[in-house]
């Protein structure tokens, strides 16, 4: 079903990069607004408080990984997960966000507006769906409303397509992953997707997965475009030219390294 398998990919991929500026890109997984850093400081104290483990809180909902980039701040929990760590916690949700009463309340009234649109939609009832879709005014939830208004007979795809959020930071993160679980192949698809090829994240992850490859020179040739942006570069690059055979370039990244 396609609203619980968006809060699957949600609860294992949308989870905020911190790029130079140290934005965050969770375009798709907003249902937080406050500082990732103290929700997750809550779920963590919360979760010691209750003398659990991070693999007894996990159960079958989330991965351990999951749970630890949350508690850490560097993801945040989709609506459904927040609403499983709190009963398991023993906690309200508003313990966790720190929203106001009536944005919290058009948040949670548009999440089962959009679960109710879609059983509409499998079971067939087109008017009454599109109708439920009509009720689901929380921003947040944008995306999940215009893939499902993409399902109704009729729909104007193209602009539906146009209204959707880009979803490059969401591909970086699944490249991303795919890379450091050996997926080579699918990291380069997910990277092929992306609609921005000219962000330094981007050229890093092409020259990381080139090194996986062992395809030095093209490894080289995408982590010398951003050189100037990320420190981690410079010994890769010592690395690039030394497995090409040019030591004397690599015997200059070395020096660099130390001064």
């Amino acid at each position: 079903m396609l609203y619980t398998k968006s809060r699957e990919i949600a609860n294992e991929f949308f989870v905020t990069l911190d790029f130079a500026q140290n934005l965050c890109y969770n375009k798709v997984n907003l249902f937080y607004r406050g500082d990732p850093m103290e929700l997750g400081e809550k779920i963590r104290r919360a979760r010691q408080e209750a003398g659990l483990s991070q693999r007894q809180l996990c159960g079958e909902e989330l991965t351990r990984n999951m749970l630890s980039l949350i508690e850490n701040g560097t993801a945040r929990p989709s609506m459904k997960t927040l609403a499983y760590l709190a009963q398991k916690l023993g906690k309200s949700m508003s313990y966790f966000l720190e929203e106001d009463a009536q944005d919290q309340s058009e948040l949670i009234a548009s999440a089962e507006a959009l679960r109710r649109a879609e059983a509409a939609l499998e079971a067939g009832k087109d008017i009454y769906a599109a109708q439920l879709l009509e009720q689901v005014t929380s921003s947040r939830m944008l995306r999940e409303k215009l893939l499902l208004s993409a399902r109704l007979p009729g729909a104007d795809l193209k602009k539906i397509g146009d209204q959707l959020p880009p979803m490059d930071d969401e591909l970086l993160i699944r490249a991303r992953i795919a890379l450091a679980q050996g997926e080579l192949d699918r990291c380069g698809h997910l990277l092929l997707a992306v609609e921005n090829q000219t962000h330094p994240h981007w050229y890093l992850l092409r020259g990381r997965l080139a090194m996986a490859k062992e395809e030095w020179d093209k490894a080289a040739d995408y982590l010398a475009r951003i050189e100037g942006d990320f420190p981690e570069v410079v010994p890769l690059l010592e690395v690039c030219f030394r497995e090409m055979g040019d030591f004397q370039r690599a015997y200059e990244y070395a020096c660099r390294q130390k001064g």
